[in-house]
């Protein structure tokens, strides 16, 4: 379970009972991260169809040049998988639970367009698949890239390959 911003976490037997049971959250609340820490706040994006369980995002960023350090944070409804540039980087996990994690990108990109893709799937309950990202990628001479979850990703509900961009559509965000 992810935290949200009010939880307060304590090592077991140094919290009173009472504080504890008011400081976190109970088990069978659901809690999302809002927003991940940043100057500029990703937002949670969906398909358009609200009832996709299942969704597809993806984002192309360019580098003028390989980047000195890059990294991406994903949070997203109960299943997710990260690829980069047809690389996969990471993948997480867990019925009933909003999962997040964070990743080294830095290996799987390239000079030029890199494609960044997150498949969603969402079992636990009924509601569309969820995605939330920020990241980072700095280039030499001090460029960064930002790497924020927005209306500028493009995402379909369509399994297998999608070819061409009428399958791809903006998401929506909440």
């Amino acid at each position: 379970m992810i935290p949200n911003d009010s939880t307060t976490s304590l090592a077991p037997g140094l919290s009173p009972p009472w504080l504890s049971s008011r400081t976190r959250p109970s088990q069978t609340q659901r809690n999302r991260p809002k927003r991940f820490a940043s100057p500029e706040a990703a937002q949670w994006i969906e398909p358009a169809e609200r009832s996709a369980p299942i969704a597809y995002f993806r984002k192309d960023i360019y580098l003028s040049s390989l980047p000195e350090q890059a990294w991406i944070e994903v949070a997203a409804s109960d299943t997710f998988g990260l690829i980069v540039n047809g690389r996969t980087v990471g993948t997480e996990g867990s019925v009933k639970t909003f999962e997040a994690g964070i990743y080294d990108i830095k290996p799987a990109l390239k000079t030029g367009t890199n494609v960044i893709a997150v498949s969603v799937s969402r079992t636990s309950f009924p509601g569309p698949a969820q995605l939330l990202v920020r990241g980072e990628v700095r280039e030499p001479g001090g460029n960064v890239v930002n790497i924020l979850s927005d209306e500028s990703w493009r995402v379909t509900n369509h399994t297998g390959m999608v070819l061409g961009s009428e399958a791809w559509t903006s998401p929506q965000v909440q």
